[in-house]
């Protein structure tokens, strides 16, 4: 699954909207570009290599994307804004389709575009799924006309926040599963105030204990990491993150790496409600004295 500001859309949702896309003949081909933590999970053995559609993901099922443009690189006009400013794997996709300017984007293929990102991309793995002939066609196939505009109008955002600047091999990253954290420890930095340093330990604490929960939790249903082979049950997977939101609130910024957990529980045929039980038991009364 992933996640936007308030919803989250699985990976059953999204492959079965490609599917009646395909079905419903409303494209000819279609480039597909993930940034996501765990991006990979959302295509790897779900995505047909029939349909016509070429995807690229900042990273591998197992793993988190990175931020980019952190720290003291996060400045816009001399001021710093407190948050990155990009993520490595769209900044390197801009940055490299603004270095083929012109007529060369014509003779520019999607795959040597991958081999290029699998390179520069340093803190996760890019990865491609889907009908790899695609990523034989040339890119400026696929974002000329309005797409171009588009990536176009990024272009010339990120010359506005960034200008003359390029993503160096050491510029800062974070990664951004434990960016919430990072920036509470950038803000008690940033303002040196003694309500910035409290919440910083209350997310420290926060962490601590959500983390502690889902270990509980792993060894309580005994959960190894599934092998990507093994199909989740996306019933059982919605009714558990739903519990556990309905119970815990869900903070996407903190708890949404967690639900690597949840998903390993619905491979293994237990049912929802057993993880419904574990909740009433443990996350209710949210003592930290339980699970220490």
């Amino acid at each position: 699954m992933i996640a936007f500001p308030s919803k989250y859309l699985y990976a059953d949702e999204l492959n079965a909207a490609l599917q009646t896309m395909y079905d419903k003949k409303m494209y000819k081909e279609l480039v597909f570009y993930l940034e996501a933590c765990h991006s990979g999970s959302m295509f790897e053995n779900k995505l047909p290599d029939n349909i016509n559609i070429y995807t690229t993901t900042a990273a591998n099922p197992h793993e988190s994307s990175w931020a980019a443009y952190c720290g003291d690189e996060a400045v816009v006009h001399g001021t710093s804004i407190g948050s990155c400013l990009g993520d490595e794997y769209s900044v390197r996709f801009m940055e490299d389709i603004d270095n083929h300017p012109g007529d060369s984007l014509k003779t520019y293929t999607m795959q040597e575009q991958y081999e290029y990102l699998v390179k520069a991309v340093l803190k996760s793995h890019v990865m491609q799924y889907g009908d790899l002939k695609i990523a034989q066609k040339s890119i400026y196939e696929f974002i000329s006309g309005g797409a171009a505009k588009l990536i176009d109008g990024l272009k010339k955002l990120i010359d506005f926040i960034a200008p003359a600047r390029k993503l160096e091999e050491k510029s800062s990253s974070i990664d951004n599963e434990k960016y919430r954290l990072e920036y509470y420890r950038m803000e008690a930095e940033r303002s040196n105030t003694l309500e910035a340093e409290k919440e910083y330990y209350e997310e420290i604490a926060e962490e601590g204990r959500t983390t502690k929960l889902f270990e509980i939790f792993s060894k309580w249903f005994n959960l190894p990491k599934r092998d990507y082979s093994e199909e989740v049950d996306y019933n059982c997977y919605r009714q558990v993150v739903n519990s556990y939101e309905q119970k815990c609130g869900m903070n996407i910024d903190r708890d949404f790496k967690f639900m690597t957990h949840i998903a390993n529980f619905c491979t293994k045929g237990i049912s929802p409600k057993k993880a419904q039980l574990f909740s009433v038991n443990f996350v209710n009364k949210k003592d930290l004295k339980l699970l220490g």
